[in-house]
């Protein structure tokens, strides 16, 4: 009882704060001149100009979302081309992310709020550009990334679009287009839930070491090391964080001797880490179906694929009506043959 009194407290006052930052920062500012450091890999490539997420800025160094048009064909190759973080310094008219105007209508806010912007910056004007000399661990992560994104723009499609959706988490027109068809199926949650690639990774890291002769406290190290690591290569989406925070919980229960009694209370801490760095991932669709679904994978005591797909079929209907407002009467179905796959 003392421990959810105090886990309450502390994440009350942790979202209280939250919120009452958000809440300063829901004026416009006209004609203000800011610097935005970006991430090479988060520079987006548009007919008219370049689309960015600036992970600092000068004025509150927190995320902005912008658009920056773009004249000269050379410079837009210059930012295709690059692969180092920039700094930008930009003009233009800096305020609160949009809200829906309709009823039900997507809240793109809701989901930015999610990666920590706050701001949107319209009527941009690009002042300057500087390349960021490659002095951290980040700045190098994201230069590699980059580099891998630009070497799968060289195969043909599907490849391409597989290479650096799956292994590298970024999105394509290709993959957009077969993730809509998934949702249409019912089984677009199963893609929240699946932790099969850290699986395999980290299988192939123990085959690599076992093969090497590696002893257990290195390969314990490495482990440690690349899983982080992999967590930036791999985009950071919500699954891939809930999966590769799982499996370091569970390497250090297992370095430490520590008992987590069906993985129900590793996957509790991994949710309160995850609150704590992002409070508003169980207000998106993936949030809520990669930990509420993973849950039933983890409590579940039967082994029937049929009762598994099942369960899994009416925890999420309410999830996916309230965000798609539809749902197939055949994904139960699929469930059951795709559930063996994805639950290792």
């Amino acid at each position: 009882m003392i421990q959810v009194v105090t886990l309450g407290l502390l994440f009350g006052w942790h979202f209280s704060h939250v919120s009452h930052f958000i809440g300063q920062h829901q004026k416009s500012y006209e004609n203000v001149r800011i610097i935005l450091n970006v991430h090479p890999d988060e520079v987006k490539i548009r007919e008219d100009g370049i689309s960015i997420r600036a992970f600092n800025n000068s004025f509150d160094h927190q995320g902005v979302q912008a658009f920056i048009p773009l004249e000269s064909p050379k410079l837009q190759q210059s930012f295709q081309n690059n692969s180092q973080d920039l700094q930008l310094e930009v003009a233009g008219n800096l305020g609160p992310l949009a809200q829906p105007t309709n009823v039900n209508q997507f809240d793109f806010r809701r989901i930015m709020y999610g990666k920590k912007v706050y701001f949107n910056l319209n009527k941009t004007q690009l002042i300057n550009v500087r390349q960021l000399p490659l002095k951290s661990y980040q700045a190098w992560m994201h230069h590699w990334r980059k580099k891998l994104l630009d070497r799968c723009q060289q195969f043909a499609e599907p490849l391409r679009s597989y290479c650096a959706g799956i292994i590298l988490g970024e999105q394509t027109d290709f993959l957009k287009e077969n993730s809509e068809k998934l949702r249409n199926l019912g089984i677009i949650h199963l893609f929240c839930i699946s932790g099969l690639h850290v699986f395999y990774f980290i299988k192939l890291i123990e085959k690599i070491g076992i093969w090497l002769r590696i002893d257990r406290e290195t390969l314990f190290t490495i482990q440690m090391v690349v899983l982080p690591v992999y967590f930036v290569f791999g985009g950071g989406s919500t699954s891939l964080f809930r999966a590769i925070t799982l499996v370091l919980i569970k390497l250090v229960a297992q370095r430490l001797r520590l008992n987590f009694g069906g993985g129900v209370e590793a996957w509790c801490i991994v949710l309160l880490i995850n609150l704590w760095l992002n409070p508003f991932v169980l207000l998106q669709m993936g949030g809520q179906l990669s930990y509420l679904l993973s849950l039933v994978l983890i409590s579940q005591s039967t082994t029937s694929s049929l009762k598994i797909s099942f369960k899994l079929f009416l925890i999420e209907i309410p999830i996916i009506l309230f965000s798609m407002y539809k749902i197939h009467l055949l994904t139960v179905l699929f469930n059951l043959l795709c559930v063996p796959l994805f639950q290792a």
